[in-house]
């Protein structure tokens, strides 16, 4: 293509000239970035702020889906990214934490449990004083308790939303405002964000009820309807009447009562 060749034209130039090395076992990308006045990465893609070049680019993995993983569906930039993902998510057996004796699924679960509960390894240091964190935020909860540091806010620069994480703005910039859907359902034309909405909306095809109550042993298609019945175990009496103050565990049951016994006070709509 012809930004290959300007690029390749490029980098001839930076080794003539500069005496520049480049190392050709690692891809070629261009990413689309800006660095404003108060030094922050924004993509110029959805407009998202950054602090280092490397949170960027792996952000960029989900703009450029040009390798994508068969098992979670997951897009990554290069191949090396894929591999790498595929090493550390997907590679299955039993990892035993020689500590615990807990077991874990993946290389990097029982990487992750070893690192963050038995070395607590606290790579964040407060920029402030001498204290480490296991996280980046329990690191910035500390700046705000300790030292004044305003509480992180990442601001949606298409509508109103503000969002503690950057990971749940970009999360609503992907499904929200750039409407991704990667995921297809393969008996309707319906698309969905992630593989948990497809999950979730094959129950209209195939029926499963694949939720089960521990408790009575009552199955349901979707997990919200379980937890909605889960109440009735946990006598979870959240549904008030507000004339009576009788409570209910279903919010159906509340309405029952209202239309029994205070049908003066149900809306014409309600009936």
């Amino acid at each position: 293509t012809l930004l290959d060749a300007l690029l390749k034209d490029f980098k001839c130039h930076l080794e003539s000239k500069h005496s520049k090395k480049f190392y050709t076992e690692y891809e070629d990308r261009v990413i689309p970035f800006k660095v404003p006045m108060d030094n922050n990465y924004i993509c110029q893609i959805c407009g998202l702020k950054f602090e280092t070049l490397g949170s960027l680019e792996r952000h960029m993995n989900g703009h450029f889906r040009n390798y994508v993983c068969d098992e979670c569906g997951t897009g990554f930039i290069t191949s090396y990214r894929l591999k790498m993902h595929m090493k550390t998510m997907h590679v299955e057996g039993t990892f035993q934490c020689e500590t615990c004796k807990k077991v874990f699924s993946s290389h990097q679960k029982h990487k992750s449990h070893v690192d963050t509960v038995h070395k607590m390894v606290k790579r964040f240091k407060c920029t402030k004083c001498s204290e480490r964190f296991t996280d980046y935020f329990k690191r910035h909860q500390h700046l705000v308790d300790k030292h004044g540091q305003a509480e992180l806010e990442y601001k949606c620069n298409v509508c109103d939303k503000v969002y503690a994480r950057r990971y749940m703005l970009s999360r609503h910039m992907k499904r929200d405002h750039l409407e991704e859907r990667y995921f297809q359902c393969e008996i309707c034309s319906n698309k969905f964000f992630a593989r948990r909405d497809l999950e979730s909306h094959m129950v209209k095809h195939t029926g499963a009820r694949i939720f089960e109550c521990a408790v009575c042993k009552k199955a349901y298609a979707r997990k919200k309807t379980l937890t909605e019945h889960m109440r009735i175990h946990n006598n979870d009496r959240r549904f008030s009447c507000t004339v009576c103050g009788q409570a209910f565990v279903q919010n159906c049951s509340l309405k029952g009562h209202m239309k029994t016994h205070h049908p003066e006070y149900v809306s014409f709509g309600e009936k």
